[in-house]
């Protein structure tokens, strides 16, 4: 794929690339290892692409640049641990869609940080679109099919979702509300758990990142009916999005990025960000993760936190206009 694609995928604004000294120049920073606090388990894509650019800042900078996984608890205590960091630029926290956006609306009081207050916004790393899948026995061949057969049947459609509360949970219900139909979300342990079950045809719809499903859609085993970004993906691009399916407002992608402690130093936010922002710039960095099915987040940390900051309200109102609960 053609770098300006990629640009473009990313949704970022136009930004000189930095040169590796002026990124390493500002603020002395960093004199010592730097820490990339990732709040989900090993494998899954914020650790993955994570890596990545942690490999290349350590070649870029003259320091070690490590991945420390705290995952579980709903991305919980690695946000907290996150949060308590020393506010010195030497833990970066992988921050998401679910424990920056969903913990909110799930959780309300009882969420022990403030995604917005607690953290400073460095840079976007990834966006993970989302996509509407059938089994082949299910008939079905197009979302708008979908839809008029959950019409005719209330809730006797269903759809595998990777456990409640996750993206692709959310943007089943924000499909359903804008589309006006009754569709039972059947929550899994995972995605590749649900997966298992849609390929065996345990059930016969389901919703899923891009990354996890592609392999499937291209095999010919699954159908890809929409996604659900704005725009076509590049790696489905023969697929329609819901909105032009006839259903527009249908705006939902897993999303991660990386953050700093509230009273990090502004020149330390500055290093970190412009660093961060030169490995993106990479056409290999952004190859390599449209080849896993994300699509590269080249936002600064002003873009990327006004992304955030819009996020929160949105599928907060979400899960309060439906009474969506996880165990707690």
């Amino acid at each position: 794929m053609k770098r300006r694609t990629l640009l473009q995928a990313g949704a970022a604004a136009a930004w000189p690339l930095v040169h590796a000294g002026a990124a390493r120049a500002e603020a002395g920073y960093p004199s010592k290892p730097v820490r990339i606090l990732v709040p989900y388990t090993t494998g899954q894509s914020a650790d993955l692409f994570g890596r990545m650019v942690a490999i290349e800042l350590g070649k870029l900078w003259p320091q070690q640049v490590f991945i420390d996984n705290k995952g579980g608890g709903a991305s919980i205590p690695g946000m907290l641990a996150g949060r308590n960091a020393a506010p010195d630029g030497y833990t970066l926290t992988v921050g998401g869609s679910g424990p920056m956006a969903i913990n909110p609306g799930l959780y309300g009081k009882k969420l022990p940080y403030d995604p917005l207050a607690d953290f400073i916004p460095v840079h976007g790393l990834f966006l993970s679109p989302l996509v509407v899948l059938a089994h082949p026995s299910a008939g079905i061949d197009s979302f708008r099919q979908l839809v008029e057969s959950a019409k005719r049947k209330p809730g006797a459609e269903k759809w595998g979702v990777a456990g409640l509360g996750t993206s692709p949970h959310l943007a089943g219900e924000l499909i359903k509300a804008k589309a006006q139909i009754d569709v039972v979300a059947v929550p899994y342990r995972g995605s590749g758990v649900m997966l298992s079950d849609l390929l065996g045809g345990q059930v016969t719809l389901g919703v899923d990142t891009v990354s996890a499903a592609i392999s499937y859609v291209r095999s010919g085993q699954l159908k890809a009916l929409a996604v659900t970004s704005a725009k076509r993906v590049p790696q489905l691009p023969d697929v329609p999005t819901v909105a032009e399916s006839g259903f527009p407002g249908v705006e939902a992608v897993g999303w991660a990025g990386f953050l700093l402690p509230l009273h990090t130093p502004p020149a330390v936010v500055a290093a970190a960000e412009q660093g961060i922002h030169h490995v993106m710039s990479d056409p290999a960095i952004q190859e390599a993760m449209t080849q896993r099915g994300a699509l590269p987040d080249l936002r600064g940390g002003g873009a990327f936190g006004a992304f955030v900051k819009a996020e929160v309200p949105k599928w907060t109102e979400l899960i309060v206009a439906n009474g969506i609960k996880v165990d707690q």
